[in-house]
């Protein structure tokens, strides 16, 4: 895990990662309490939630998990097409 202080270090976000279909996707974990887990829209990433002030705005109660999927974010990106089809 990384320590990464997002948002002007106001926040203490640890990063890490894990491998799924051979690819390595990133998870930013904040917080203590009941989950919340964010996953950007299409062409953005996880630190969206960051500055759209959710974060903030939850994480004194909350197990915050910030997702970037392939290709986005802290996550790994492919040139290959087939990478980002739905699994089959």
């Amino acid at each position: 895990m990384v320590r990464d202080d997002t948002a002007m270090g106001l926040i203490d976000m640890e990063y890490s990662t894990f491998g799924s279909c051979g690819r390595t996707l990133s998870v930013g974990v904040a917080g203590e309490g009941p989950p919340i887990l964010f996953v950007p829209g299409t062409l953005q990433s996880a630190d969206r939630w960051i500055d759209a002030g959710y974060v903030d705005a939850l994480l004194d109660d909350h197990r915050l998990l910030l997702f970037d999927p392939l290709g986005h974010g802290r996550s790994e990106r492919s040139t290959r097409v087939e990478d980002y089809a739905p699994a089959r």
